[in-house]
């Protein structure tokens, strides 16, 4: 406050006083001293005041000074300009709120009001806060401010104010987002990674990497799809409309075009922020959710595109900061399916290896034993007739020729049947479909087992309806040899057993009958198990190999057929097996 008029008042009331002439100078010459040194103080506080608005001027931070009692402005810095875009006088005597977003003036009220209450207590006692608020721009635009701030009383009023001093760290934000985000995203990405080296099973890997990209980017809504076994559509993993409404069947396919199509030739991330006025939208299924805007990566094996990772309804656009996102996650996407893929793979070799091993052990038991019988009796027989060929009749040498005769053949067709059965294993088996007669390959077959069947007194009866069916001619009579003589082995003596054929549109159901022993349920539920293969003997005593049944299995489902049994313990067994029109076989 200026005193040099109430010094200049002061000094006229002492030289109209009526007093000594010495004591009058005297007061005048104080005074004068005290104006000296008032004027002196004036002008270095006159400095001082120019360098502070020289200071507050030209520096980036603004100071504010706020009457508590009404929160308006009662002073502003000049560069305030720079900070808001507003000249002091636009703000001086202005209410404070309008000046803040909305959620910043809740908090300022709030921590306003606990701030004047703890300032009421000790109004000499400074406390510093620091705070951070959005204050507007006169453009509209939200600065994000750091101020610091403290409550004094007022020198000349003694009113309680507010001085603060805001700076703009919108940069500072910024870039704490941006390494927000960035942490984030290494966070995901890492997570991301580890579920592919983690977890086996691929949807749950897909699903989890998929929910990482759209937190990342933002996004609502997407998908992942999967190129079909024709790469003409996608087939999709999942979808998630994020709440909205989308009366589209997930289950679908989606053919390949439009924005699809760009990122399968392109191979490359690709977006759309107006997707709903693009020609892209046109291809939309009816009842699909709106989308106004969409970004699709692509998941890439060998450089080849086998489906896509696709995100729409962000609240912002795509950015290209958002496709390296999604670029980044469809890549653990596809690694994810070619671990998946090659994990299958290495499951069915293990199970091919494991199914190879049992069938070398199987083959070797078959050799240890079942051949030793017959093999046996050949040298036996021979080293016999060899030393004493002599010492028999006519009659003997014919009774021991045939059983070795019966022998060899016994031996020979387990062999063929073991290498058949091999074959099939390997894939090394052709299918030759010819069109063949039914009763009249039957028929031929009967002959050759008349013998078998006539030593038990077993009557054999085939249906001569005429049909005709389409298979391989080799691999049918494989089957009916094996089934026929299945049939007669579990037979009692002088029973029967009947071959016969139906046929519809769909293919030819061939059945053997026989009225033997039957089987138990559980017996049916191994019978074409090939890690237990039934070795039971016949009703009388008759001994095999074990192998005939899985061999007509993998021969009929070759024909895209199938076979099963229906029996009844002490009634007998109807085998049947299903051989499928020609157009349904090479279909």
């Amino acid at each position: 406050m200026d005193i040099s008029p109430k010094l200049i008042d002061l000094r006229q009331k002492i030289e109209s006083l009526s007093i000594d002439s010495n004591a009058k100078d005297s007061l005048i010459s104080q005074l004068d001293s005290v104006s000296t040194l008032v004027e002196e103080k004036n002008r270095r506080m006159a400095i001082e005041e120019s360098y502070v608005k020289l200071i507050t001027d030209n520096i980036n931070e603004v100071i504010f000074v706020i009457d508590l009692a009404d929160l308006r402005f009662s002073y502003v810095s000049s560069s305030v300009y720079r900070l808001l875009g507003y000249f002091p006088e636009d703000l001086v005597g202005q209410s404070i709120m309008p000046f803040l977003t909305e959620s910043s003036r809740e908090y300022v009220k709030q921590i306003t009001k606990e701030r004047v209450a703890y300032f009421k207590i000790d109004p000499h006692k400074r406390h510093t806060y620091i705070d951070q608020f959005e204050q507007l721009h006169k453009n509209g635009s939200a600065i994000s401010t750091e101020t610091t701030s403290y409550f004094r009383l007022n020198r000349e009023t003694g009113h309680p104010e507010i001085v603060a001093v805001s700076r703009d760290i919108s940069r500072r934000k910024a870039n704490e987002k941006l390494l927000t985000d960035r942490n984030k995203e290494i966070e995901l990405l890492l997570n991301g990674s580890r579920m592919v080296l983690e977890t086996k099973d691929f949807i749950t890997t897909a699903r989890q990497i998929f929910e990482y990209s759209r937190e990342l980017t933002g996004a609502r809504a997407g998908y992942i799809a999967l190129l079909d076994e024709n790469n003409e559509e996608n087939d999709v993993l999942f979808l998630e409309a994020g709440g909205l409404p989308c009366g589209v069947d997930a289950s679908l396919s989606m053919p390949i075009r439009g924005l699809r199509k760009v990122v399968y030739d392109t191979g490359q991330t690709t977006y759309d922020n107006n997707y709903e006025d693009s020609p892209h939208s046109k291809y939309m299924p009816p009842g699909h959710i709106p989308l106004h805007n969409v970004m699709f990566a692509p998941l890439k094996i060998g450089g080849k595109t086998i489906g896509l990772l696709g995100l729409g309804e962000k609240d912002g656009p795509f950015t290209d900061y958002d496709a390296r996102i999604a670029t980044s996650f469809a890549e653990l996407v596809s690694i994810a399916l070619q671990n998946s893929n090659n994990l299958d793979k290495l499951q069915h070799q293990e199970e091919q290896l494991r199914k190879t091993n049992h069938q070398k052990d199987l083959f070797i038991s078959i050799l240890a034993h079942d051949l030793r019988s017959p093999f046996n009796i050949l040298i036996g027989l021979s080293r016999v007739l060899a030393s004493n060929m002599e010492e028999f009749s006519t009659e003997e040498l014919k009774d021991n020729l045939s059983t070795i005769n019966s022998t060899t053949i016994q031996a020979n067709d387990l062999l063929e049947q073991m290498l058949l059965w091999g074959n099939s294993q390997l894939g090394k088996l052709v299918l030759s479909p010819v069109e063949l007669s039914f009763t009249d390959e039957t028929n031929e077959l009967i002959k050759l087992q008349e013998n078998q069947a006539g030593l038990k007194g077993i009557k054999i009866v085939v249906d001569q309806k005429p049909i005709n069916l389409t298979a391989d001619l080799n691999m049918f009579k494989t089957i009916m040899r094996n089934l026929i003589s299945n049939a007669i082995k579990f037979t009692k003596r002088d029973g029967e057993v009947k071959v016969y054929a139906d046929q519809n549109s769909e293919g030819t159901t061939i059945t053997v009958s026989d009225n033997g022993i039957g089987m138990e349920e559980d017996k049916i539920a191994q019978l074409w198990n090939s890690e237990t293969l039934q070795t039971t003997r016949g009703t009388e005593n008759e001994k095999g190999a074990g192998i005939g049944l899985m061999l007509c299995k993998e021969l009929v489902e070759m024909h895209g057929g199938k076979i099963w049994v229906e029996s009844r313990v002490g009634k007998g067994s109807d085998f049947k097996f299903t051989i499928p029109q020609r157009e349904i076989l090479i279909s």
